[in-house]
């Protein structure tokens, strides 16, 4: 199939997942396994990412034959089908058709995706224990519009923590776990302590402001922002 897509010049779209929501299967291994044999350019750290606004701009920056991984996708669970980040991430996953890319997500389980996913998707493949997984493609009924999953053959798959790029994409994970954001507007990821610091300048600019261009007094913007009457008095005069 991925043969077939690049000469139709058509994107081909994969959702891997674990059996039973397992972890530490070799979901992310498999995704990194797939990506080097399939990207004709030499896959690399800098296509993986955790965030859905860097998937996007992966997407639209690179070229026909590469491949591009969403990893710990269940970010965008059906759960919050509707919040702006699922809604933007879904949007372009449903225009990706003929750039002739490549895009792998991981995520525990298919119940944790929004339902489009899966029907916009040409492949899922089910990892059902370290280095064994079943690989199906996805039809949609035409009355119905169920997804209904074709087994088409078992995969075995090796270790590949031996690669560099497995080290890359784990250390991806643990700064997202460890808060890690992307910002869209300057194109690059944020480390938690840069947000938290970015957002107290925020806050303190928008104090002073208040304090000198309106009525507020120092009591007043201590109640607004649940901050002691001295923290107040020190960022009005910090400047």
């Amino acid at each position: 199939m991925h043969r077939k897509r690049n000469a139709q010049n058509r994107d081909l779209k994969v959702i891997i997942t674990s059996r039973d929501s397992q972890t530490g299967t070799g979901k992310t291994t498999l995704a990194l396994w797939l990506a080097v044999h399939f990207d004709q350019y030499g896959f690399d750290a800098e296509k993986v990412t955790v965030h859905p606004g860097e998937f996007k701009q992966l997407y639209n920056e690179k070229r026909a034959g590469e491949v591009i991984i969403m990893d710990e996708a269940e970010q965008l669970d059906s759960r919050r089908s509707m919040s702006n980040k699922n809604v933007e991430f879904w949007n372009l996953w449903q225009t990706m058709r003929f750039r002739q890319i490549t895009s792998i997500l991981t995520l525990p389980t298919r119940s944790a995706l929004d339902k489009r996913g899966m029907e916009l998707a040409d492949i899922w493949i089910q990892v059902t224990s370290r280095g064994h997984a079943r690989v199906h493609e996805i039809v949609v009924d035409d009355y119905s519009g169920q997804v209904k999953p074709r087994l088409v053959e078992s995969l075995n798959f090796p270790d590949a923590s031996y690669l560099p790029v497995k080290a890359a994409a784990d250390e991806k994970k643990e700064k997202l776990v460890e808060g890690e954001e992307f910002d869209e507007e300057a194109g690059d990821t944020i480390t938690a302590e840069d947000l938290r610091r970015e957002r107290r300048e925020e806050r303190d600019e928008w104090i002073r402001k208040m304090y000198e261009k309106s009525d507020m007094s120092q009591r007043d913007l201590a109640e607004e922002t649940d901050l002691s009457l001295s923290r107040i008095n020190e960022i009005i005069n910090s400047e």
